[in-house]
């Protein structure tokens, strides 16, 4: 397991907290990437900003990349494999690559309306090794099974944190991950930022704030912080490829660089909580 830097939070506030990388900290932010032997991602997107041109501006970047396809305009008369096919040849100029590692569908629902013809043109652009993976981004790890009916995907990338897994769900990921050989990269370990806010902090999200509170006999357990029992939980799970992890400042790749691994046996069905509106952010109008 490595981990990927996410760059949602380039030149835009970004999340329930509003954070961002300060512009003039870039070259040095970069700087110290590059340097990570266990950071080995950066997630990208069209909609992220500036991030791709950014990304692209980086002299010896040695990470791999991964981005998305730019989201079907139904409003304009262009067929959707135009997106996709103006989609990939936008980013890899920004980005001054010949060849995409990853590319994924941000929107499920763009996937859902793809025809053959874009099936057939993402199969010769692998074919021709101007993209290597392809997978989808998808909050319902339940719709894995719908979407590997449809295309033999690589990859998923899917949220996974200490409040959204049960037994069910997690022999359902190894059960996919081991019968398809595809590689999960987990997002929203922290819930953006929300575990480590202070309890008043967490008044609209009633289940959240009580789990939280029970976490601290865990912390004391495996001797960790928050931050430590979030990432320690998922690895020991030998689930994800890349857990990726939003990052604000030169700090939050110290900490990443420092992090101890160590397997630990965290009880997920004990903090399951059922109801998505509190761990879902498409749900949060705060």
């Amino acid at each position: 397991m490595y981990f990927g830097i996410g760059t949602a939070q380039f030149d835009q506030n970004y999340g329930i907290l509003k954070k961002n990388v300060k512009k003039k900290t870039y070259k040095s932010f970069f700087s110290k990437i590059n340097k990570s032997e266990r950071i080995k991602l950066i997630d990208t997107a069209p909609s992220y900003g500036n991030a791709e041109k950014q990304i692209g501006e980086v002299k010896n970047l040695k990470k791999k990349l991964s981005t998305k396809f730019l989201t079907f305009n139904t409003k304009v008369k262009k067929s959707n494999l135009y997106f996709v096919k103006k989609s990939i040849d936008l980013s890899l100029k920004k980005l001054k690559r010949k060849k995409i590692d990853y590319i994924m569908f941000h929107n499920e629902n763009d996937f859902v309306n793809s025809d053959e013809k874009i099936i057939n043109y993402l199969n010769l652009q692998k074919k021709k090794g101007k993209i290597k993976k392809i997978g989808i981004s998808t909050y319902d790890v339940y719709k894995i099974s719908y979407y590997l009916k449809k295309y033999n995907f690589d990859f998923f990338q899917i949220p996974i944190n200490l409040f959204n897994l049960d037994n069910k769900k997690l022999k359902y990921l190894i059960n996919y991950k081991k019968k398809y050989k595809i590689e999960f990269h987990i997002r929203s370990v922290f819930i953006q930022g929300l575990l480590f806010q202070k309890v008043h902090y967490l008044n609209n999200f009633k289940n959240l704030k009580k789990i939280i509170l029970q976490l601290k006999k865990y912390e004391q357990k495996f001797k960790m912080d928050k931050y430590e029992l979030a990432i320690n939980a998922i690895f020991s799970l030998n689930l994800a490829k890349y857990i990726i992890l939003g990052c604000s400042s030169i700090e939050d790749i110290e900490k990443i660089n420092s992090l101890k691994k160590k397997k630990i046996n965290f009880p997920f069905n004990k903090f399951y909580i059922s109801n998505e509106r509190e761990i879902d952010p498409r749900y949060w109008n705060l």
